[in-house]
């Protein structure tokens, strides 16, 4: 290189011309040492470390995966291997024209994302639940009571027709009466255990949701319980199609 040139050459650190301790220092030495040996490991060439970047990320996990689609075109996101795990649109990925062309929305959002619409629909659901609370006059101890005396009142009836205090024609037709009210009462005893069964699943259902939808975190569990599908557009916007299980509220977003 000739003098005057602008052009740089390194030199071999056995070369260099040091002077020990020729100005204070501002550090300590131990920290200094500490720095630089961290700056050397990040900036080591990918192609050097052991391990590649889905070798090392390779069992990340969503709750949500294969649950996530694309609210464009309406196929699978993928989820990426990385440090920062994202739901990709990769069918997408040589449409430059397509509207959903690399799109992603990163893991850890989505998943914060639906779990404060579960809390959101949590709410709804209590809210519908006082507000539309259903009254039973009769309970299952009254109609149990009432189906009681009707056959009470058959057996009685049956014994008057035996001992000649009733006669044939008069029997019958009281008997239909009786029969009819008896059919009545099951009918209707059936329908009220139906409908508190009905309850206790959906009280059960609520439980389980708002204790899930209390945690910090989504669960596999609450996924599977509740979302059906997840479709994502470019934009950002999430929407959820929920399952229905039991007579349980349904809201959509």
């Amino acid at each position: 290189m000739s003098v005057g040139s602008g052009k740089a050459v390194k030199i071999p650190e056995s070369e260099w011309i040091k002077i020990p301790d020729h100005h204070p220092a501002i550090i300590d030495k131990a920290v200094f040492y500490a720095a630089r040996e961290k700056i050397n490991q990040k900036g080591e060439p990918l192609r050097k470390r052991e391990l590649g970047t889905w070798e090392r990320y390779k069992n990340i996990r969503s709750p949500v995966q294969g649950k996530v689609f694309c609210g464009c075109c309406g196929h699978t996101m993928k989820l990426s291997s990385t440090k920062n795990a994202a739901f990709h649109c990769d069918f997408t990925r040589a449409a430059t024209d397509a509207p959903c062309y690399r799109s992603k929305i990163l893991e850890a959002d989505l998943s914060d994302i639906i779990l404060d619409m579960i809390r959101q629909r949590v709410s709804l659901n209590r809210d519908a639940t006082e507000n539309n609370s259903v009254s039973r006059s009769q309970p299952e101890q009254e109609y149990e009571r009432l189906i009681s005396k009707c056959r009470k009142e058959k057996q009685m009836l049956y014994e008057r027709f035996v001992k000649d205090e009733i006669s044939a024609e008069g029997y019958k037709s009281e008997k239909t009466v009786l029969d009819a009210e008896s059919d009545r009462l099951s009918q209707a005893y059936a329908a009220l255990k139906k409908t508190a069964a009905a309850r206790t699943s959906d009280k059960q259902l609520r439980e389980l949701m708002e204790a899930a939808a209390s945690e910090n975190t989504l669960t596999i569990e609450l996924v599977d319980l509740l979302i059906d599908r997840v479709r994502v557009y470019p934009d950002g916007r999430v929407d959820i199609q929920w399952k229905l299980t039991g007579g349980f509220t349904a809201y959509g977003n």
